[in-house]
């Protein structure tokens, strides 16, 4: 009998990998990012780094889209071919009508044995989960016994993010104009948090960038007291080398993590957040119950 495949609908960050063990981490089926009359599929068929390569000479910003209807069925179907069932793992709902769209296109379809999981993140957020997805599956457990433990790890990880301009943030409706003016004359630089329900919301700001990694590590501690036993970090970032790799090594001398993954944000998060931004993304693998595989 074929176990539980899991995948999601984003594109996994290169820094997972191909694979995990015998369990493809498949992009079942991307966003979509438009410059102008043309239409990309995020990460397909548009690198993260060509993206930036035409940020930067672009006259207006890209605009994003998601998955069509059909494109959902497909990715349902191949899905179903690889698999007794499957975990589809979604961007939050709260920050895309992606989560919406695939369940209504799973419902007119008609196919069974899926199963849609709202990640309430996105991002390195969403890719972590589903490796843990893969990992699981490749241990045994079935599509349910997976979306009770992804939601039980979701409740205990979270993320921060920073924007170096404010740019992209006004045009999303974040801040308003008046607000962005007054923070770019005075150097203030937002901290940015997902709620529990996945939507992004201020937690700290502070003048100048500098500040912006002490305040996020700051944060983290808050949050990650007493230490984990089993976290993984994500690093993404639009175009912010020196920040990520002092961010991962700060990591790494304090928390002795499984991993911790640096990418490039693709471009449907790079058109919202703009360059020089990235994130932190922190997930707590601890407490996960005791599973027999039935013989």
């Amino acid at each position: 009998m074929r176990r539980a495949g899991a995948k999601w609908s984003r594109p996994r960050p290169t820094t997972c990998g191909p694979s995990t063990g015998s369990w493809p981490i498949r992009n079942a089926a991307p966003l979509q990012v438009i410059f102008g009359d043309q239409v990309f599929r995020d990460r397909l068929e548009l690198k993260p780094e060509e993206f930036y390569r035409r940020l930067r000479v672009a006259k207006d910003l890209p605009t994003t889209s998601q998955p069509t209807p059909g494109e959902f069925v497909r990715a349902f179907r191949n899905a179903r071919d690889e698999a007794n069932e499957a975990v589809v793992l979604l961007v939050s709902g709260t920050l895309s009508g992606t989560f919406q769209s695939a369940n209504a296109a799973l419902r007119a379809s008609g196919i069974d044995g899926v199963h849609l999981f709202d990640s309430r993140s996105a991002s390195l957020g969403l890719g972590m989960l589903g490796l843990r997805a893969a990992e699981l599956a490749e241990s045994g457990w079935t599509a349910a016994e997976i979306v009770k433990e992804l939601d039980r790890v979701r409740r205990q990880s979270g993320m921060f993010l920073s924007v170096d301009t404010y740019d992209n943030l006004i045009r999303s409706g974040r801040v308003s104009r008046g607000k962005a003016w007054l923070g770019g004359l005075l150097h203030v630089k937002p901290i940015l948090t997902l709620t529990d329900d996945g939507r992004v919301a201020p937690v700290d700001r502070v003048r100048g960038r500098e500040l912006v990694v002490p305040k996020v590590l700051s944060l983290l501690e808050r949050k990650l007291t007493p230490r984990p036993g089993a976290i993984r970090f994500g690093i993404a970032h639009a175009d912010a080398p020196e920040e990520a790799e002092r961010l991962r090594n700060a990591l790494v001398a304090a928390y002795k993590p499984k991993d911790v993954f640096v990418s490039l944000v693709t471009g449907v998060i790079g058109t919202h957040v703009g360059f020089g931004a990235w994130a932190v993304f922190y997930q707590v693998e601890d407490g996960t119950p005791a599973h027999v595989t039935p013989g």
